[in-house]
């Protein structure tokens, strides 16, 4: 918190997931396929969100299809994760963060159903490195939107 002037405000952390919104790119830039998904950005501006747009998945065939960004973390440092979530016919879907060696640092509740719902998970970083993936369990071509992910310094 900065006092100005005896007024006071409060300034957010920086926002470390580039492109969490997925406004930028078709398929949203940052953001990389594990397996074999199909990724693109609609527009389903039911979030609530500032932007336009979300990421689509269809999941491929692949088992593990899912979708990572890696961000910059510090190690030992306790971070939280936010994100949207709308499964449209997949069984569950979720986010999962993992450090560099594939430890599970922390992963949200498992969305089942069809309407928007926000999600948050608190971690703590192991390393310099650490990824958000999207993940979807189901049958191919199921699909699942995702909006405003965001990883914070708490």
């Amino acid at each position: 918190m900065q006092i100005i002037h005896g007024k006071s405000s409060v300034f957010k952390k920086p926002e470390l997931i580039v492109n969490g919104g997925f406004e930028n790119g078709n398929p949203p830039s940052s953001w990389d396929p594990n397996g074999s998904p199909t990724i693109t950005r609609v527009a389903d501006p039911s979030t609530g969100s500032a932007g336009a747009y979300c990421i689509n998945i269809a999941r491929g065939s692949d088992s593990d299809t899912c979708v990572q960004s890696s961000i910059p973390t510090i190690a030992g440092r306790s971070y939280t994760f936010s994100g949207w979530f709308k499964n449209i016919d997949a069984t569950s879907i979720r986010a999962t963060i993992y450090d560099s060696a594939w430890n599970v640092l922390g992963s949200t509740d498992a969305v089942t159903g069809a309407s928007w719902e926000t999600k948050s998970k608190a971690f703590t970083a192991a390393g310099t490195s650490t990824a958000v993936y999207i993940e979807m369990v189901g049958s191919a071509g199921n699909q699942a939107r995702f909006d405003d992910f965001s990883i914070r310094l708490t």
